[in-house]
């Protein structure tokens, strides 16, 4: 996983089957919010030299189907891919091209407006229309809970983001204090008194031993 977060990650690598999928699974998730995913040269999908070949399992292409089945994971009444489907906007296909924008989605729902339907609609009706309103109202919660848990998320990064930079910084200084210490302990040592007391000290480390 990126420790960056870039706005835009283009792919003009090998272009085989393995690198493309390797490549976007691995730093799509690292996009900003808003992001574009871009990928060069996707015809080689179809170049048996690369390991492509139409329809054939494991090409690129073949992935990006995949993706754009996972764009409609809401409507399909199963578990969603919390990537592709919450963090997918849009799948745009060039010749050779293939764009990815990453936006946060939620679930969508029905609305319906209007304060007239007790008068003009029939009971059972009218009570429909007040279940899609609940709907859409939980949707709104749920949408502004996951947003408000973004931000949260984005706050403690940015004080563990803070707190590092802090550490290297304590870290920088105190390997500062350790050169500059060797660099006295050195100059000491390289002193005429050091080299003339040096016998002195020797005698003294021996008794010291000795006791």
């Amino acid at each position: 996983m990126l420790q960056v977060t870039p706005d835009i990650v283009i792919d003009d690598g090998g272009h085989t089957m393995e690198q493309q999928v390797a490549s976007v699974e691995s730093l799509f998730p690292s996009l900003n919010e808003g992001g574009v995913y871009l990928v060069e040269d996707s015809h080689t999908s179809y170049w048996e030299e690369y390991g492509g070949g139409r329809g054939r399992e494991g090409t690129f292409i073949e992935w990006v189907k995949d993706r754009i089945d996972d764009l409609h994971g809401y409507h399909l009444g199963e578990p969603i891919e919390p990537v592709w489907t919450e963090h997918v906007d849009a799948i745009h296909c060039y010749d050779s091209v293939i764009v990815v924008n990453k936006k946060r989605r939620f679930a969508p729902f029905c609305e319906q407006v209007g304060g007239s339907d007790y008068l003009f609609y029939q009971r059972p009706t009218s009570e429909l229309v007040d279940e899609m309103l609940a709907t859409r109202d939980a949707a709104i919660v749920q949408r502004e809970e996951a947003t408000a848990q973004m931000r949260r998320s984005e706050s403690a990064r940015q004080r563990a983001e803070s707190e590092r930079q802090r550490t290297e910084s304590q870290l920088t200084v105190i390997r500062n204090d350790l050169d500059e210490a060797r660099d006295q302990v050195k100059a000491m040592r390289d002193t005429f008194s050091w080299r003339v007391t040096t016998p002195l000290r020797m005698v003294r480390r021996r008794l010291g031993n000795r006791r």
